[in-house]
């Protein structure tokens, strides 16, 4: 295949056209003229812009990345010749979806190109992967070395097994574990499925077995019930009869109860009368003479004037006593002094004020003997025990008025009483019938309200209950199946099971026997890789280094020419670096692309001195394959 013309709207890339050369195409561009640009552009045009690309850390997604400067969608031709015809691939943006309208088509006729499309037109010209196409097919400075990538090892690893890159012992793996995963792949597969189908057969079985068990428990439970029930009815008719003879006699007993509480005055007027008549139970005592003639109202305002008397200051004739002693002992001394008239002036004083003095003495006699005769007129031995005497006496006249007024009272109610005897008598005889017809009436209303069907109740629910119950055990049975069902459904699981662990068994041992030679023909695609990547490296260094050795983690290893020693590859200089990832790479394109495939390098050579990068122009070269090599630097052979 050989790129004729390439047109790109593409990141900085307004309409710009490429024309390269055949052979080796050394295209020298100034830093930010789409060297990068033009790369990214051919792998958009063969492989399509992944839409489903996201962003991450330290990259742009390329639907991001090479958005058009000048604000078009992204679009792009490509004019090339393969199998001796030329062909024009054509990508365009619709609908928010970065070149994702595709078109092939022959130039010379229009006609589209049969069976190439915009997802197998990297893989119809190239052969390979997208993800191998960017390890072998694009060689760029900032990431020359090969990373491990499946697609790339499934690559190498065909071509080495078989010779053919479409042939694969790992897919034949891949198919064998594929089928074994079918039959067990952790949780998941034939035999999970089969085994958690027979364990809830199994216990399905239990179900049923314990539901059977529990519907003959049950109908056993039911006619016990059912006979219990009989009895309880027929004791309940017994008790109705009972019942309904007892309410009869207490019905009758209410009535005569009734009637004989029928004259009887109300219950509260009884309790107040009984009330009244203990409190006029006691007879009034006998009144002092000094209340003779005076009315219960009239008791009090007397005991009141005969304590304010009672309480009256008694003379006192001790003070008239000194006044005369005062006075004969002043007219003495007065007449000694012979001062004659003051001194019988005095004494005559002193005679006056003795007289007086036995007159308050005899007042004074006389008011305590009325006193005396007042206190026992009240009957009482003190001043102090008047008011008490007077309260007893005025309450002893109200309760015998009191009970004149109560004795005419029983007397309409009970029109035979004639003292407050037999009054007390008539009120208890008539309270005596009030609660006897109280009493009647209650048990006739208890034995009424008492329910006699509660027993009878709670059966028939406890029937319905276990018939309710036994209908659910058959129809659970019915639903899980039946027992023959499903022993027959676990005995069919098991030969299922054991069928299946046979074929997965057989399937394990198929696995190991490929695996094992699978890595034995394995072993031989190191020797096809590794002998062209020699004898590139020997050209690119100027036969420095004559080998290079891959080892299984994707680690080089060199060997030196002049001593035969290996030396690791990260223990070389960048340079020696570059050279060695770009000899392995173009060994990766010999091996796994087709001989005609472009090859594009972006500023790869540029950690290459002078010599090497001439040595790396001339083997490019000889490549035999258009080559497009894009720098930034101008190149020795290229001027």
């Amino acid at each position: 295949m050989e790129l004729i013309e390439m047109q790109a709207t593409f990141g900085c890339l307004d309409g710009a056209v490429l024309r390269p050369a055949p052979g080796l195409d050394v295209l020298c561009l100034p830093n930010g003229a789409g060297k990068s640009t033009w790369t990214a552009f051919l792998v958009a045009m063969f492989y399509g812009v992944d839409a489903s690309e996201r962003r991450s850390r330290d990259r742009l997604p390329v639907k991001t990345r090479y958005l058009p400067w000048n604000g078009k969608p992204m679009a792009g031709t490509v004019r090339l010749r393969h199998g001796g015809r030329e062909i024009v691939l054509q990508r365009t943006s619709e609908g928010g979806r970065p070149m994702d309208t595709f078109r092939a088509y022959d130039p010379a006729t229009g006609r589209a190109i049969e069976g190439l499309t915009g997802e197998t037109c990297g893989k119809y010209f190239f052969g390979v992967e997208k993800a191998v196409f960017l390890r072998t097919g694009i060689l760029s400075g900032e990431a020359l070395a090969v990373t491990p990538d499946r697609a790339l090892e499934q690559q190498l690893q065909n071509l080495a097994a078989t010779g053919r890159e479409s042939d694969s012992g790992r897919a034949a793996a891949q198919t064998l574990r594929r089928y074994k995963n079918r039959c067990r792949y952790h949780q998941s597969g034939r035999i999970p499925q089969v085994e958690a189908q027979l364990r809830e057969t199994e216990a399905a079985l239990s179900q049923v077995q314990a539901l059977r068990r529990e519907r003959l428990q049950t109908a056993e439970a039911l006619a016990e019930a059912e006979e219990t029930r009989r009895l309880e009815k027929t004791r309940a008719e017994a008790a109705r009869a009972a019942r309904a003879e007892a309410l009869s006699r207490l019905e009758t007993e209410a009535r005569q109860a009734a009637a004989a509480a029928g004259d009887c005055p109300p219950w509260e007027t009884l309790l107040r009368l009984r009330a009244e008549l203990d409190a006029c139970a006691a007879e009034p005592a006998p009144l002092p003479p000094a209340l003779d003639g005076l009315g219960p109202e009239e008791i009090l305002p007397a005991a009141q004037r005969a304590l304010e008397a009672l309480r009256k200051p008694l003379p006192q004739p001790w003070r008239q006593g000194i006044t005369a002693a005062v006075c004969a002992a002043l007219g003495a001394a007065l007449l000694a002094l012979h001062w004659t008239a003051a001194g019988l002036a005095a004494l005559a004083l002193a005679a006056g004020a003795a007289v007086w003095g036995a007159l308050v003495l005899g007042r004074r006699r006389r008011e305590l003997a009325r006193r005396r005769q007042l206190l026992a007129r009240w009957q009482i031995p003190a001043p102090e025990a008047m008011m008490q005497k007077a309260v007893a006496c005025r309450d002893s006249l109200t309760g015998a008025w009191r009970r004149e007024v109560l004795l005419e009272e029983l007397r309409a109610y009970f029109p035979r009483v004639a003292s407050v005897e037999q009054g007390a008598a008539a009120v208890e005889e008539a309270l005596h019938r009030l609660r006897e017809a109280q009493a009647t009436r209650e048990k006739l209303q208890a034995a009424q309200s008492q329910p006699m069907t509660e027993a009878a109740g709670d059966g028939a629910a406890q029937l319905a209950a276990l018939r309710t119950k036994l209908e659910v055990c058959r129809a659970r049975e019915a639903d899980l199946g039946g027992f023959d069902t499903l022993e027959a459904r676990r005995q069919a699981l098991e030969a299922e099971r054991a069928r299946l662990l046979h074929h997965e068994r057989a399937l394990a041992l198929a696995l190991e026997a490929l695996e094992a030679a699978a890595a034995a023909l394995a072993d031989a695609y190191g020797p096809r890789l590794s002998a062209p990547a020699g004898a590139y490296l020997q050209c690119l260094t100027a036969g420095q280094w004559d080998s290079l050795v891959l080892q299984e983690d994707g680690a080089l290893q060199l060997r030196e020419a002049k001593s035969g020693l290996l030396r690791p590859l990260v223990s070389l200089s960048r340079g020696t670096q570059d050279q060695a990832w770009l000899a392995l790479r173009l060994a990766l394109a010999s091996l796994l692309l087709p001989p005609d495939t472009p090859l594009i390098l972006d500023d790869a050579l540029l950690t290459f001195d002078q010599g090497r990068t001439r040595a790396a122009l001339e083997l490019l070269r000889r490549l035999k394959r258009q080559v497009l090599l894009f720098t930034c630097r101008q190149l020795e052979e290229s001027q």
